[in-house]
């Protein structure tokens, strides 16, 4: 029997266990962006896990969930998924989370449900719309065999931007968040897309502190 329910504090660990070992895990995934999000933008929250509980000794976790309401005048009233969607052993533990998702948003008056996942066609009866692309990379070997996959065009301005005196810094503390924030938010405003406010990034720091990489590239 499958059962779906809420994530409790205590289950955090084991929730995110099942993600960092799961085929269809992401980062997006973990438990953290609960708190990013209600933090950030004040959503309420229902992050759903599955249980299978047909087998002998302790149920275990075969489909997480994490789903957020919003309610909104311009966008109208949904609920949706973080992007990933759902993270499922198979499609039926991933039809069961997708029911549930159903019910609450029909208890809580919502119109519709976004599930944005672009990878698993987990449910055949949503309507599919195409606004986004993604890349899937292999970083599997060496640099040497990682570069030699890049297209020559790519590794040319790799080189040139050595030569230019351009320098790459990974940070893993979030020391830097004012410099990426000052590019990022230049760049979106250029492109004409609303940025995310700054405290965004701050809350990803605070609440994934060991799953975040900001990479900043300097001039001199």
């Amino acid at each position: 029997m499958m059962v779906v329910t809420q994530l409790t504090d205590d289950e955090r660990t084991e929730w995110d266990a099942y993600v960092q070992s799961s085929a269809h895990g992401l980062p997006l995934h973990l438990s953290g962006w609960q708190d990013i999000l209600q933090a950030t933008y004040g959503y309420e929250t229902r992050f759903l896990l599955a249980r299978d509980e047909t087998a002998d000794g302790p149920s275990e976790i075969v489909g997480v969930l994490p789903l957020f309401l919003v309610r909104s005048r311009l966008t109208g009233n949904r609920a949706a998924t973080m992007p990933g969607g759902i993270c499922a052993e198979d499609a039926g533990a991933a039809a069961t989370l997708a029911a549930e998702a159903e019910q609450v948003a029909t208890r809580n008056g919502l119109a519709r449900i976004h599930v944005q996942d672009t990878r698993d066609r987990w449910l055949d009866n949503y309507q599919t719309v195409n606004g986004h692309v993604g890349w899937i990379v292999d970083v599997t070997g060496t640099e040497e065999e990682r570069s030699k996959r890049l297209h020559r065009n790519i590794r040319r301005q790799i080189r040139k931007a050595g030569d230019n005196g351009l320098r790459v810094v990974v940070d893993r503390a979030g020391v830097l968040i004012d410099d990426f924030y000052q590019v990022l938010s230049q760049f979106t405003h250029q492109a004409g897309t609303p940025v995310f406010p700054r405290c965004f990034l701050e809350n990803v720091v605070r609440y994934l502190s060991k799953n975040f990489n900001i990479v900043v590239v300097y001039l001199g």
